[in-house]
């Protein structure tokens, strides 16, 4: 079966994925189990990586807050 002829079935069967793209599956593809433990240790750095950009971020927002409050209070008379 082509690949036109693929994607004409599916589209009329109203199987979609997400904004009503057709879904394509392909028939030669095989699940394999024992690359679990590989795609976990793959998925881990970039846990890790934006984990370190969520933790700056807090970080940063906290700075900023503590400096806007310190700022209000000197203008308006607080700090002393």
């Amino acid at each position: 079966m082509s690949r036109r002829a693929q994607l004409e079935s599916i589209t009329r069967s109203g199987l979609t994925a997400g904004w009503g793209l057709p879904v394509v599956t392909d028939q030669r593809s095989h699940y394999r189990k024992e690359l679990d433990g590989l795609r976990a240790l793959a998925i881990l750095p970039v846990i890790l990586f934006h984990a370190g950009f969520i933790r700056l971020a807090t970080t940063v927002m906290v700075s900023k807050h503590s400096l806007a409050v310190s700022a209000h209070d000197d203008l308006a008379g607080l700090g002393d």
